[in-house]
This record gives C-alpha cells, sequence and structure tokens, in this order.
C-alpha cells in the first residue's frame, strides 16, 4: 500500500487467550470448584489454538453450553492436526459441533459466494427453497423464519459475520469462508468454488471432478473470461451459480445438467436464450440478474419453479409464459423496467405467496378504464387481488384510481407499497411492512380502504399528503399508529401537530397508544408544523423508544419535545429551524 510504516499485528499473549476463552464459555463454569476437569480441558485447548483469536473464538463458542465428552473430542481432534493446521481444525470443530444440518448446508452455501460477498438474505431463502433443504416446512413466510434462525445460530458461534444491511444479508470471514470452501470440496460433498478460469480448466481436464460434484461456483472474474465447455458434464449437479460479466452461453450448455435444481446466473447474456433450457425439468429456483434476456418462452417450460428472480434483467414485456409457473412461490421483477405486464399473467399464478415490483412496473390498468386501440394492454391490480396466497408484496402505484377496493389484506405479513408519482425513496431499514405516500389526499385514502396498511406500518414515508393536519388523530386516531417505527414528512405546508391531544377523547388514549414504538422521525420542510405534541403528552409508553430525530426548515416549529422523552434520545439534528426557541422543554408526563 506504500505506507511509511508497517504494524505487525502479533497473537494474544497466553492471558489474554484464556480471557478471551474464559468470556465465551463462561466464567463461572471455569471458576467453580467442582470444575477441575473443564478448567484443565480448557488449558489445553487454549494452548491448542495457539494464540490466534479466531481459532479461540471458534472453538470457544462450539463449546459453550456443551457437556465434558464434547470437551474431550475437541481436545483430541486439535491435538491430532498439525501447528499450521490448527486454524482449520478449529473452524472444522465449530463446523461439526452444529448440532443442525441445515446450518451446515447454509455454511456451505455461503462459501460458494465470491470473498468478502455480501450475502443478500433473499438470495439463500431462494437456494434453500430451490434447494429443497427445509423438509418439514411448506410456507414461504415459514422458510423466511427457519432460514432467519438458522443464521442467528452461525453467527452466534462466529462462523458467520453480521452484513452491511442488518438482518437482510450476512458476510464471511476470509478463513472462514476458505476452511467452507475446503469442507465443501471434500468427498463428502463435492461442491466447488471455481474462483479463475485456470481453476475452471483443471476442473475440465479432470472429468471426473464435474461429472460426480452437486455444486458449482464461477465467481465474477475480471482478468479474463472463462472458456465455458460447450456441454457441462455434470449429470448429478444441484446448484450452478454462474457471475460472468459479458459472457454467452454455448446453445447446448444444459443437456447433461437434468438434475439442476437451483440456477443463478449474474451479468451474462442469454441473447439467443440457450435452447438447452428445456432440459432443466427439475429446476425449482432460476435467477437471471441483471442479464439481457432475449427468448423467454423456454421459461414457461420449467413447470416445477418456485422462485423466479429477474431482478435488474432488462424485457420489454413480462413474458405471458410465466403464466404457466402455477407451482410459483416467488416472482422478484425489481428494477426490470417493464413497460407491459398482458392481462391474465399474474392471475394464473394461484399458489404465489410473494410478488416484488419495485422499480420495474408501474402502468396499471386503472379500474374502469377502457382499453385504447392505439395502446397495449396492460393488467389491473385486480389480478394482484385474486391471488389468495400472497404473504409478501412490493408495488408502486402511481395514481389512487388504480387501487380496486380490498386490495390489501391483514395476511400480508411484509410490504412495501409505494402510492402516487413519488420519487421511490423508501428505504425498509430492515423493517417489513413499509408504506409511502405521495402527493395523495386523505379523502381518497379512506375511499379505497387504506387504513389496514396505515395502522400496520412499521416504516412510514409522507410527501406531499393533502388534506392531512394532525398525523396520529386523523390516520389512526384509535391506535395511535402502535407499529410505527420510523416516520418521514416531507414537503408539506398543512401539517401542524404529530400528536394532537386537543382533537381526542379521554377514552381513545391508553397509556400506550400514542407512538409507543417510533425509534425516529425525519421531519423535511414541513413548513407549518407548530408542535410535535399539542398537549401534555400522557402515558408514559408514548414516545417511548424514540432515539433519533430530524426536522430540517421546519420555519414554525418552536420547541420540540419534553425533557423526560429527550432524555433518551441518541441524536438530534436540527438546521434552518428559524422559529426554534426550545429544544426541550421541561413538562411531566401526566397519567391517565
Amino acid at each position: 500500500m506504500g505506507v511509511d510504516k508497517n504494524f505487525e499485528v502479533e497473537l494474544l499473549s497466553d492471558s489474554e487467550a484464556w480471557n478471551c476463552f474464559a468470556k465465551i464459555v463462561g466464567d463461572n463454569l471455569l471458576s467453580d470448584e467442582n470444575s477441575d476437569e473443564f478448567k484443565h480441558l480448557a488449558t489445553q485447548i487454549v494452548k491448542e489454538c495457539a494464540r490466534l483469536p479466531l481459532a479461540i473464538i471458534t472453538v470457544a463458542h462450539a463449546l459453550k453450553n456443551k457437556g465434558i465428552h464434547f470437551w474431550k473430542d475437541a481436545l483430541r481432534r486439535l491435538q491430532r492436526s498439525s501447528m499450521d493446521e490448527n486454524v482449520y481444525a478449529s473452524v472444522k470443530l465449530s463446523y461439526d459441533f452444529l448440532e443442525n444440518g441445515e446450518a451446515r448446508w447454509i455454511l456451505l452455501f455461503c462459501s460458494l459466494y465470491e470473498e468478502d460477498a455480501e450475502i443478500s438474505f433473499d438470495d439463500l431463502l431462494n437456494l434453500c427453497i430451490g434447494w429443497d433443504l427445509f423438509k418439514d416446512v411448506y410456507a414461504l413466510e415459514e422458510s423466511r423464519n427457519r432460514l432467519q434462525t438458522l443464521l442467528g445460530e452461525l453467527k452466534s458461534r462466529c462462523l458467520l459475520l453480521k452484513g452491511n444491511y442488518g438482518d437482510d444479508s450476512v458476510k464471511m470471514h476470509d478463513v472462514i469462508r476458505d476452511v467452507g470452501i475446503l469442507i465443501a470440496a471434500s468427498e463428502d460433498f463435492k461442491m466447488y468454488n471455481i474462483r479463475n478460469n485456470g481453476e475452471l480448466k483443471k476442473y475440465l481436464d479432470d472429468n471426473n471432478k464435474l461429472k460426480d460434484c452437486i455444486a458449482i461456483s464461477l465467481g465474477a472474474n475480471y482478468e479474463d473470461e472463462y472458456c465455458l465447455p460447450s456441454r457441462l458434464n455434470s449429470p448429478k449437479l444441484l446448484l450452478l451459480r454462474m457471475k460472468i460479466e459479458g459472457s454467452s452461453l454455448p446453445d447446448n450448455f444444459f443437456e447433461e445438467t437434468k438434475k439442476l435444481r437451483v440456477l443463478y446466473l449474474s451479468s451474462l447474456r442469454l441473447e439467443p436464450s440457450p435452447s438447452s433450457f428445456s432440459c432443466l425439468e427439475n429446476l425449482q429456483a432460476l435467477h437471471l440478474v441483471e442479464v439481457e434476456i432475449g427468448d423467454t418462452h423456454l421459461i414457461g417450460k420449467l413447470k416445477k419453479l418456485k422462485v423466479l428472480d429477474l431482478s435488474g434483467s432488462y424485457m420489454e414485456q413480462l413474458p405471458e409464459q410465466i403464466g404457466q409457473l402455477t407451482c410459483l412461490l416467488k416472482l422478484d421483477l425489481r428494477g426490470c423496467s417493464i413497460g407491459v405486464v398482458p392481462p391474465n399473467v399474474i392471475s394464473r399464478l394461484v399458489n404465489l405467496e410473494e410478488l416484488n415490483m419495485l422499480r420495474s412496473f408501474n402502468y396499471w390498468k386503472a379500474e374502469g378504464e377502457v382499453d385504447d386501440e392505439n395502446t397495449s394492454s396492460n393488467a389491473s391490480l385486480s389480478e394482484v387481488k385474486n391471488l389468495t396466497k400472497l404473504t409478501a408484496l412490493y408495488l408502486e402505484i402511481p395514481h389512487v384510481t388504480m387501487l380496486p377496493k380490498h386490495l390489501f389484506n391483514a395476511k400480508l405479513e411484509r410490504y412495501c407499497i409505494c402510492l402516487g408519482g413519488g420519487r421511490m425513496g423508501i428505504s425498509s431499514r430492515g423493517l417489513k411492512l413499509n408504506l409511502e405516500l405521495f402527493d395523495v389526499s386523505s379523502s381518497l385514502l379512506k375511499e379505497r380502504g387504506f387504513q389496514m396498511l396505515l395502522k400496520r406500518s412499521e416504516n412510514l414515508q409522507i410527501n406531499k399528503f393533502n388534506g392531512l393536519k394532525n398525523i396520529v388523530c386523523e390516520l389512526d386516531k384509535e391506535g395511535g399508529l402502535s407499529h410505527l417505527k420510523a416516520l418521514e414528512v416531507d414537503d408539506n405546508d398543512e401539517i401542524q401537530y404529530i400528536i394532537d391531544y386537543s382533537s381526542m377523547e379521554p377514552n381513545h388514549i391508553s397509556d400506550h397508544s400514542v407512538l409507543p414504538s417510533l425509534e425516529t422521525f425525519d421531519f423535511n420542510r414541513v413548513t407549518n408544523l407548530e408542535e410535535i405534541c399539542h398537549g401534555e403528552l400522557r402515558g408514559a409508553k408514548s414516545l417511548a423508544k424514540l432515539r433519533q430525530i430530524k426536522v430540517l426548515s421546519c420555519y414554525r416549529l418552536k420547541n420540540l419535545l419534553p425533557f423526560f422523552v429527550a432524555k433518551r434520545l441518541e441524536k438530534i439534528d436540527v438546521c434552518f429551524c428559524r422559529g426554534m426557541e426550545k429544544i426541550v422543554t421541561f413538562e411531566r408526563v401526566q397519567a391517565l
């Protein structure tokens, strides 16, 4: 890197190594008078870890809450590894001690990703569904919960790291990944992470290697193009990941991969699509991410598909053949820039549980609209309404007139709905229930039955909302927006208050009903905002979780919050609020 001075990062000292191990397995266990045997084993185990932090941490997490026989077995394994292999041995030990076989598979799946990859939760979920990993799980939301539990277990063992997007991603330490690659490539699994063209040539020259393998990953290679074979001779292959910038696939490439369940293609050209796609009759998860897609009629022949991800892949029209995929559970069309969605395609996906069309399509046919002879006919949102198994929905709806009545129901476990011709700036912040309202009026929302979404939303963004003066009272007077965790309001000259107790009846207010879950709020150019709370804030749980606030260009705002709320805040950001007199007021909470 051309730095002037290098600093050597040394191994832990003996005492540091012991303290690190003891802190994880539990000081009580090792300090108890009856734990002499545990303490003796711990001393030898720490010694075998050779003062390497990663080895100590992974072994300690593997042994935490385990019986004496686990500790003895762990020491035996470590002692039989050479010092050059002690990191491998410690990580392998932690892997072997995973009680859940599904967690082991997920760790191996993660090792197939590129170095330092931000591994998407949704990608892993799709892979698990396509692989048919969860044997006793039958619904998409159940699969999500199972995967979240398993990832939590792997993170608690330090085998995976928290990603940059909270629960939406994970990462792998380089050393853990290297060990995972070795385990995956062993005779027990034959799952190969091929990282460059030289490695691919080596595997192709050894015909038996690819012939017997069950998973192949070809990572992004920016040095030279992969020299792909005309036909991939891997009859046992279940998973294929290919992230190859700009390359195309030979026409007969999939003829010998008829057992393939999961196919992930990214950054490729599929113009034309290889005719051997029709051989993939067992495919259950297909990812064509940022792919130039040509002829798509072959997709309709993949009758067993449960997951279809076309995110970031440009297409002028949603292929009508997709309507033939009646086993489909999840359809992801994010960022596809689709011009036409033909009628009676989406409505035929009778088993669909998740539909994501953010940043892809917003030309829904309005309710009662008559087709124009000079324009292509598009589907209406009534087709979405007919998907009775839907539990996750992500949509942009430019005009309220496009909404049929009762489109949304309480079965939705997660949603991101953007209503109005807005900037699509919604950020989920890791939240499941997200709603953005842009340039709409409160009267239209009441007519279209939007109250259910408003009352359940965790993340609400309001921009140019006409006719709204008091957020809590007018949007959810009785419930007090009890689920809301993040609130953002932009460009509004009508809102006066967030909470207005003068317009509430006392019996409508409970001690936990007014924004009890709110963690952050952000107001930008809300020029008529006078107070956050008009009247004395009631109830000890009102605004009890508020931690961050930001107000920008709110010219009439004179004060923010009473002290008993403000004292819990972690961040206050006030800019261009020329009428501000007090940041904090000293008032007492009124008991009900």
